[in-house]
């Protein structure tokens, strides 16, 4: 099985809106961030609000459940991207330098 379909599937069975994920998504980031530093910018408040932008749409049934799974298959389901990628209102890092990539002199010490 998919890793979507399993958070989908979780999110059914334990009627997890996407607020409920977003936030336990968030409460997990900041418990090992310090350790692994892995997060640059967050967007918790953006991202709270974009969840519960996604529950009202939900809960509205605009769209049947299949219609949301078919066009917008990781919609509520949180995630985090690198710095590379662009979202609005965050800092975007882009690699405009390559280095002059060589191999090492056997003779020279390599550190």
């Amino acid at each position: 099985m998919h890793w979507k379909h399993t958070v989908i599937q979780s999110e059914k069975m334990f009627q997890l809106n996407s607020e409920d994920a977003v936030q336990a998504c968030i409460a997990r980031v900041k418990e090992v961030n310090p350790y692994l530093n892995a997060v640059v910018e967050d967007r918790f408040q953006d991202a709270v609000r974009d969840a519960q932008e996604v529950d009202k749409l939900v809960t509205s049934h605009c769209k049947t459940e299949q219609e949301i799974e078919k066009e917008t298959p990781l919609l509520g389901v949180p995630f985090t991207v690198k710095e590379s990628c662009s979202v609005k209102g965050c800092i975007n890092v882009k690699l405009s330098y390559l280095p002059d990539l060589h191999l090492q002199d056997s003779k020279q010490r390599i550190i």
